[in-house]
């Protein structure tokens, strides 16, 4: 293990000369407002923390896209705490008193509102002056698909109500479906739409995030600003979105850009960074950036954060450990609780024995780096595995303070660091030195855009009348399976099927994925039985000869059963995947990093294919 320290520079923007509701706007933020009244597309690029999210303010009716739960939830309660005067509050609306107006905050997503009413009327009857929802680019294509069932299912949805069949006697009449769709659709009719850090879209997310965008202008017929805001845009990213709206917006279509200034407002303190080089087990790059977090529990016994706890404690500061996966924050949390006597604050999809309220340290994955803003965090010791992660989590320490430290746990990689250096020049090492999620291709997704983005003007079309431009298709079709798993394009399944599982004596649900990258188990009676910190696999064992012609097609679990695949844990045991789709995956780089990080299962007896979940 080898240390390396150095030095990086504060972080500042220019501040501005005007306020807006009551609160003194930043440079950037000027500029924006502007843009946004002339219905610019712009992106939008400022450090972690300056105040991107503010933009939202800035519209009369603004629609924030985030690419997870997560980072939806903690924006629509960072912007709801600059409020004190609450008039009305639910589990989804919160509607407040800003500058003299109602303000009517709204996190809405299929996901969050499932089983539950989502009670949009109130928008009207509370009679409120602006909006800002808070939502994901998935939520129209999980509605749509939806609403292509029977109304009484599309009344369900709109209405949340989670026993369908308990609306077989009610009354429903194509009117009111009409008016909740309605009431649905215009929360997306805003005049401005602001795409929160995208550059934490992989391809596939980015793909859902296009037809969202198209589908929108589309339905709506309208122009609005759209704000793509990152603090590390990727060029590469902004030309796909660029070159999928060209149809919407014409073929010279490109976005302005609004970069922010250094200035006298502080952002982000002089950071002590120390490079923590470990030996991390894998096969490719990739895998070694994936295991490093690994080595953390063993550093902490060894002292690593003896005096960093102390002097947390001494200052009433605070400090985040940030992991790639739920078992390094797990044996994080024990390291510190048999070190300290402790019991972290975890902010993990699965809760271990030692985790509990004391947040001096606050251990975690996504959660933590995704637009939560811990206050006062002073340290952060992070081992990451993208290069776009690292740079969310290293924003988040600091914040407002005049210094702070940050410890980097990775692979041993040629350095080409300097002692001083400015944030923008660490920023560039780190994305030169780590993997990006841009790396990770899931192939051509032309074909499940043709399916969102028809399926949605078909509902549209069938249940308003308004007749809309449909969308051709001239290739082969890439997939094969039953029609009724097709329907599962429209969901983010990245770590896979829901699975039961029992963890002590505790049972629950939990990704197949996240359980197979954090997990030792068996599987009893499709009951996974969790053995402790580690990890297993569910594997696909099958004929490889006849996968060699499904290569980058999407292909469902049961054409891979009728194929004669046997899904099964490592000894045996079969595994019940249920619905689900897979992309096959024949490339051993990408094979590696999918099967490491829980994004699909192994080919029994294969290291070139995988089958990736979709």
């Amino acid at each position: 293990m080898d240390f390396l320290t150095i030095n990086v520079d504060k972080v500042t923007v220019e501040g501005g000369s005007s306020e807006y509701l009551g609160f003194k706007l930043r440079k950037f933020q000027e500029e924006v407002k502007d843009s946004i009244e002339g219905k610019e597309k712009v992106v939008l690029q400022t450090p972690t923390g300056s105040g991107k999210t503010f933009s939202l303010l800035l519209s009369k009716h603004s629609v924030g896209l985030y690419p997870v739960l997560e980072l939806l939830e903690d924006q629509y309660r960072s912007v709801s705490s600059l409020f004190k005067d609450v008039e009305y509050q639910d589990e989804f609306i919160k509607i407040v008193r800003a500058g003299g107006e109602k303000l009517a905050l709204i996190k809405f997503s299929a996901t969050l509102a499932k089983g539950k009413e989502v009670k949009l009327n109130v928008l009207e009857d509370r009679k409120v002056d602006r909006k800002i929802v808070f939502t994901t680019p998935d939520s129209f294509h999980i509605y749509n698909q939806m609403l292509t069932y029977p109304s009484h299912t599309a009344l369900a949805v709109i209405y949340g109500n989670p026993e369908v069949d308990e609306l077989l006697n009610v009354d429903i009449k194509r009117k009111e479906i009409i008016k909740r769709l309605g009431l649905f659709l215009n929360l997306f009719k805003g005049d401005m739409i602001f795409v929160d850090e995208f550059h934490l879209y992989d391809n596939y997310q980015l793909s859902s995030l296009i037809i969202t965008l198209k589908i929108i202008k589309r339905i709506h017929d309208h122009d609005f600003s759209l704000i793509l805001s990152s603090a590390t845009p990727s060029e590469e990213k902004i030309k796909k979105i660029e070159d999928g709206l060209k149809v919407e917006y014409g073929g010279n279509f490109h976005f302005k850009r609004i970069n922010a200034r250094k200035g006298n407002v502080l952002v982000r303190g002089r950071a002590k960074v120390r490079l923590i080089f470990v030996d991390s087990k894998g096969k490719t790059k990739l895998s070694r950036f994936v295991n490093a977090g690994d080595e953390i529990p063993d550093l902490i016994h060894k002292g690593l954060l003896d005096n960093v706890y102390n002097e947390l404690k001494e200052k009433k500061q605070r400090g985040i450990i940030v992991v790639d996966k739920v078992s390094q924050a797990l044996e994080i949390a024990k390291a510190l609780h048999d070190r300290f006597g402790i019991r972290v604050v975890c902010k993990t999809s699965i809760k271990g024995e030692y985790c509990g309220e004391d947040d001096v340290f606050v251990v975690g994955s996504s959660a933590i780096t995704q637009g939560v803003d811990y206050p006062n965090v002073s340290y952060g010791l992070i081992a990451r595995f993208f290069s776009e992660a690292v740079i969310q989590a290293i924003g988040r320490v600091g914040r407002k303070m005049e210094e702070c430290k940050i410890d980097l746990v990775l692979p041993k990689v040629g350095n080409g660091l300097k002692d001083g250096m400015t944030y923008e020049e660490f920023v560039e090492w780190i994305i030169k030195t780590y993997p990006s999620i841009n790396e990770i291709d899931y192939g051509d997704q032309s074909f499940r855009e043709f399916l969102l983005i028809n399926s949605a003007i078909a509902v549209y079309e069938r249940l308003t009348g308004h007749q809309m431009n449909m969308e051709s298709w001239n290739k082969g079709i890439p997939y094969i399976g039953d029609i009724s798993s097709l329907s599962l394009l429209y969901y983010f399944r990245f770590t896979g099927p829901q699975v039961k599982y029992k963890l002590g004596s505790i049972s629950s649900e939990a990704d197949l994925g996240t359980i197979m990258r954090n997990f030792s188990f068996e599987v009893e009676n499709n009951i996974f039985e969790l053995k402790g910190v580690g990890r297993s696999a569910v594997v696909a064992n099958c004929d490889q000869k006849k996968l060699e012609g499904l290569a980058n097609k999407i292909v469902s679990s049961t054409f891979l059963e009728l194929l004669g695949c046997k899904f099964e844990d490592e000894n045996g045991n079969p595994v019940s995947i249920g619905k689900q789709l897979f992309l096959v995956v024949r490339d051993e780089k990408l094979s590696d990093y999918i099967i490491n990080t829980g994004r699909g299962i192994g080919v029994k007896n294969s290291d070139k294919y995988c089958l990736a979940f979709i």
